[in-house]
């Protein structure tokens, strides 16, 4: 039996630590409404996941290497009250192109968002308020990347680090170094 689409319609604190890790046959991830948490590195490794839908959820907060070298991964729906992307969330999703992030988002990460070579853009929220170091490093796709005000005070280092293709950064008011 191969593993193609997973849609959960119960309460859920779901999955668990690298639940699915290194799963080359999901494609499809659909959580429910009803998920309140998912666990470290469910994701990781799966090499065939294409899409993941979380838009449905009352997640806060992704943990630390959700979707971790998921290469195929090309997009991400998340929810609209998510407040936190964890450490290596997305590293090394090198297919991820279409990712939009919640307005309210406050705080990325480091390296949450590192190797996704297929990122084309990425607008924050006003909401903002912190980036890890290296959230954005090596993404060579990385064309435009915006920030609404009032957004955070300081952009650490390497937060864009050899982001080749980077011409067009439009910063907040409120920031200071």
């Amino acid at each position: 039996m191969l593993l193609y689409l997973i849609s959960l319609s119960k309460k859920s604190v779901w999955p668990g630590f690298f639940a699915f890790n290194g799963n080359p046959i999901l494609e499809t991830l659909t959580l429910p409404a009803s998920t309140e948490q998912i666990e470290r590195g469910a994701f990781g490794n799966c090499t065939g996941l294409t899409n993941l839908n979380l838009s449905a959820t009352s997640l806060e907060s992704l943990p630390d290497q959700l979707c971790y070298r998921s290469s195929a991964l090309r997009r991400v729906a998340l929810p609209a009250g998510l407040r936190v992307i964890g450490t290596n969330a997305f590293y090394q999703c090198k297919a991820l192109a279409d990712c939009p992030l919640p307005s309210g988002l406050r705080k990325i990460e480091l390296h949450a968002f590192s190797l996704c070579t297929s990122l084309p853009s990425v607008t924050f929220g006003g909401a903002l308020q912190v980036i890890g170091s290296s959230a954005f490093s090596q993404c060579s796709a990385l064309g435009s990347v915006s920030f609404a005000a009032p957004g955070p005070e300081e952009l650490p280092s390497f937060a864009f680090y050899q982001c080749s293709s980077l011409t067009n950064c439009t910063l907040a008011e409120g920031l200071q170094r």
